[in-house]
């Protein structure tokens, strides 16, 4: 039976190969080592987040199991793409009850009522009651029963208690406030355009738009600029031109039609009445396809469904990479630039960042590799690796996702790289598992702690 899944894995490379082409040895850009070992923990130690204490609290500990923050909390949720950093709550403190801590320690932010992310999560928009009011007219943020929970800028109930607050920007890069930006009002709003803040004030009888550099720097007034992304558009009295303006308000092009969508490098997404395409500066047609809804971007790939609920995928160039005829009933985004495809007839693809397309035996499930029983697929080699036991992931967040654990008859553990396949940690370990950066490997007596580190 072992040769047989040899043989059919060989086959299927040999088809993508011949499929391909030449372009099917794309270069991921991708790299995935282990570095020194830094440490042990004992077996049972805890070493990862989330763990009860004192009941149904939980607490937050580093690399080495050590509670660096020194308390426990009501709750713990993720914050943005880095990992470490997490929202805690202690319901105690309501309703500035929240604070941004990291595990090694650092307080962030601390009594808040409210805590958001920018869109990258570069900044942290953080809110804080100050007083109960008794009228909608004062209230700027609310709770709601029976969750206590804060929420800001929508109508409050009647039964919701209402408070009068501010909201602040917080820098996580520099760990700091943004200067002494600030909104007093819930008319007001913030948004994002590049690395500035754009804060847009509707309070009382005044009506602007500021933008602010990250220092807290006034870079501008928008009063006439609709934001797209990273990009602001300005049209002409009598709606016949738009220009396009960087965040940093200079001009980059000037189009005879307004755009949907802007993304970089002078391509538009423009409104037909047959659906969404693809245009350059001119409105010239980059590719032929036309989207039944305004399509989404990653990386140089641009991809969504026509009107039959069939999804293609094309570059910024204007390659097709997956026509609509090719029956995907869904994409989804996968980490470091890459898309799952999911077909009609149940089988799976992953798109490269490169555009190049590969078919897989069975769904990846967002960890960047066909994970099937004794096979993983590799994705420098674009083929299927057979190993001596059972594949597993460790996760799909951070690193993780590029790494995968084989299982041998006699329950031991080793680590291999979904990039090149090649082993990191040999098969001599009890469990091997991942946390915050780190791969902890049990070698029966500890746990050996290693970093997990990805280049590319």
């Amino acid at each position: 039976m072992k040769t047989v899944r040899i043989i059919l894995s060989i086959l299927l490379t040999l088809v993508m190969v011949l499929s391909l082409g030449a372009s099917a040895f794309a270069e991921t850009g991708l790299q995935v080592s282990l570095g020194d070992q830094i440490g042990t923990l004992e077996s049972g130690s805890r070493h990862f987040t989330f763990q009860p204490k004192d009941g149904d609290k939980r607490v937050l500990l580093d690399r080495f199991g050590i509670n660096q923050l020194g308390r426990s909390f009501d709750d713990v949720t993720s914050f943005g793409y880095e990992e470490g950093i997490y929202i805690v709550a202690d319901y105690s403190q309501l309703p500035n009850y929240l604070s941004l801590v990291n595990v090694d320690g650092t307080v962030y932010v601390e009594n808040a009522a409210l805590i958001r992310g920018s869109n990258d999560y570069r900044y942290a928009e953080v809110s804080v009651a100050t007083e109960k009011v008794e009228t909608k007219e004062e209230c700027f943020l609310f709770s709601y029963e029976p969750q206590g929970a804060i929420d800001v800028r929508l109508s409050p109930g009647e039964s919701d208690t209402m408070y009068a607050g501010y909201t602040m920007i917080y820098d996580i890069a520099e760990k700091h406030f943004v200067g002494d930006l600030r909104i007093d009002s819930a008319a007001d709003s913030i948004n994002y355009v590049g690395n500035n803040i754009l804060i847009a004030r509707r309070g009382g009888n005044d009506r602007t738009n500021e933008l602010y550099r990250p220092d807290g720097s006034l870079l501008g007034h928008t009063e006439d600029l609709y934001t797209y992304g990273d990009f602001f558009v300005r049209s002409n009295e009598d709606y016949t031109q738009w220009s396009v303006l960087d965040e940093n308000l200079n001009q980059l092009y000037v189009l005879d039609f307004r755009p949907h969508e802007v993304f970089d490098g002078g391509v538009f997404v423009r409104d037909l009445e047959e659906g969404y395409q693809l245009v350059d500066a001119t409105g010239t047609p980059i590719s032929e396809l036309i989207f039944w809804y305004s399509p989404s971007k990653e990386g140089q790939l641009v991809y969504d469904e026509n009107s039959d609920g069939n999804y293609a995928v094309v570059t910024m160039t204007g390659k097709t990479i997956l026509d609509f005829s090719a029956g995907a009933e869904d994409i989804y985004k996968a980490p470091y630039g890459f898309l799952e495809i999911s077909y009609r007839d149940g089988s799976y693809g992953l798109v490269y960042p490169d555009g190049t397309l590969v078919k897989l035996e069975s769904e990846p499930f967002g960890v960047l590799s066909d994970l099937y029983a004794d096979q993983a697929f590799i994705l420098d080699k674009m083929a299927y690796q057979s190993v001596d036991g059972s594949v597993n992931a460790l996760g799909i967040y951070g690193p993780a996702n590029l790494v995968f654990v084989v299982e041998n008859e006699d329950k031991q553990c080793g680590l291999y790289s979904v990039v090149d396949g090649q082993e990191l940690l040999p098969i001599s370990y009890d469990i091997i598992q991942y946390y915050n950066g780190c791969i902890y490997a049990n070698n029966g007596s500890d746990f050996e702690i290693y970093p997990l580190i990805v280049n590319g």
